[in-house]
């Protein structure tokens, strides 16, 4: 990948980082929420 596709989406390598683990740890983030809306109508039908 060339460095310059990088920078013109990212900008520093800070947000190539910052983009990096916010992706990574999405799931565990948005987990509480899934707890706190309780099971889906998706997994009750299984």
């Amino acid at each position: 990948m060339d460095s310059a596709l990088v920078h013109h989406y990212f900008g520093t390598k800070e947000q190539v980082f910052e983009a990096a683990i916010e992706v990574a740890f999405a799931p565990a983030l948005n987990a509480p929420d899934a707890v706190a809306d309780g099971p889906s109508t998706a997994s009750a039908n299984a």
